[in-house]
């Protein structure tokens, strides 16, 4: 025999061997292992029923309902019912807890569209600047805002940037007021802490600043929550 055929019925002869052994193998495997256990035949129903059943005496006893008592109210950190407004921050957190993300801005007029955007957005409110004043008479003023509190589902709170000064955004226009107001600055150094008090009480009193605008938009915040609790 040639070494080349040789070389061949040996590879021959391995590869066999190899068969062999798997075979081998898995049989053994196949005796080894253990049989499963058959299902049982007993209906599940018949083996619940065989368990033994729970006294009625174990049966847990009704207890009474406990007496409903109000949530305790939890405030925001840094405030406490013994504040000055205690008694309304229960009242405003309902408020609140009712009110929309867009609610709770109080944001600039935009410059086109306002009513569209007051209907589309309900903002909470608008701060007023010069260009919301300028050309307009007091009239004029309360008839725009009266147009957005109409298209607004809660009342809006409008407010002004109104420092003195050099920040005047309303009293900067004579239809409105004879002179700008001073700033603090001014005001203090003529007449300390009493001119301060006396200019807070000139803007309190002013029809834009007070009057029309109240009557636009109804009361502030803080005067919604005190006439609805109170």
């Amino acid at each position: 025999m040639k070494p080349k055929q040789r070389k061949t019925a040996a590879a021959a002869v391995v590869l066999l061997n190899l068969i062999l052994l798997a075979i081998c193998g898995w049989a053994v495997f196949t005796l080894l292992r253990p049989s499963e256990e058959p299902p049982s035949s007993q209906p599940e129903s018949s083996q619940e029923s065989s368990l033994p059943s729970r006294p009625a005496s174990a049966e847990p006893s009704s207890l009474p309902p406990e007496e409903s008592s109000a949530p305790e109210l939890i405030l925001p950190q840094g405030l406490a019912l013994t504040d000055q407004f205690g008694g309304s921050y229960e009242r405003a957190l309902e408020i609140l807890d009712g009110m929309t993300l867009s609610q709770l801005i109080l944001c600039g007029v935009p410059d086109k569209g306002a009513l569209s955007f007051v209907e589309t957005f309900q903002p909470g409110g608008f701060v007023l600047f010069a260009k919301d004043f300028q050309d307009l008479s007091p009239q004029d003023v309360q008839s725009i805002l009266a147009e957005y509190q109409s298209l607004s589902d809660i009342p809006m709170v409008f407010s002004v940037d109104e420092e003195g000064g050099e920040v005047v955004r309303a009293s900067k226009f004579t239809s409105l007021r004879d002179t700008p107001f001073p700033s603090p600055q001014t005001l203090y150094a003529q007449g300390g802490l009493q001119a301060l008090a006396d200019d807070a009480a000139e803007k309190s009193a002013v029809p834009l600043l007070y009057r029309l605008l109240r009557q636009a938009a109804s009361l502030t915040a803080c005067a919604m929550v005190r006439s609805s609790s109170g």
